[in-house]
């Protein structure tokens, strides 16, 4: 396997992750659930750890890559680019939920854990599906604005 196949395989648990978790959260606060919410703080926990290897193999995917045909360089420097923002969001969520399984049990701070998390998970999710879409558009050219199917391809549609 190599790490442009890693990349690929890896991306998209934290993806997933950090949308269950904050799924997860809100739940949790509906439905006033301390075991929920805990869930949800290791769900970002996993988010943020796995994080970082998706980010490493980043730029020796890259390097397979770059010089394949049909692949956008200006796609892949932009979802480079949002990919440090991303780790970013995912790995501060992820030493936030740390720290907050320390303090979850305290009733009169859950309400300002559960607003806390809220926010950079969400902050987090923006991030991290901006990044994803941004990498869909490497090499699928189906996603690109302006997309024209072939013939072929309207062909198949058809049947």
């Amino acid at each position: 396997m190599n790490p442009a196949h890693m990349h690929l395989l890896l991306n998209h648990i934290p993806v997933l992750a950090l949308a269950a978790a904050t799924i997860l959260l809100i739940a949790a606060r509906w439905r006033s659930q301390i075991e929920w919410t805990r869930l949800s703080m290791y769900f970002f926990v996993i988010a943020g750890a796995v994080s970082v290897p998706v980010f490493m193999t980043g730029e020796p995917a890259e390097k397979i890559i770059e010089n394949i045909g049909g692949i956008s360089m200006m796609h892949l420097e932009s979802h480079e680019d949002s990919a440090v923002a991303s780790l970013i969001g995912a790995c501060i969520l992820g030493v936030l939920a740390v720290i907050g399984l320390f303090f979850i049990e305290r009733v009169h701070a859950h309400r300002l854990i559960w607003a806390t998390f809220l926010i950079v998970a969400l902050t987090a999710n923006g991030l991290m599906a901006w990044t994803a879409s941004l990498g869909g558009k490497i090499h699928h050219t189906e996603i690109h604005n302006g997309y024209a199917p072939s013939q072929t391809q309207k062909k198949y549609d058809d049947d």
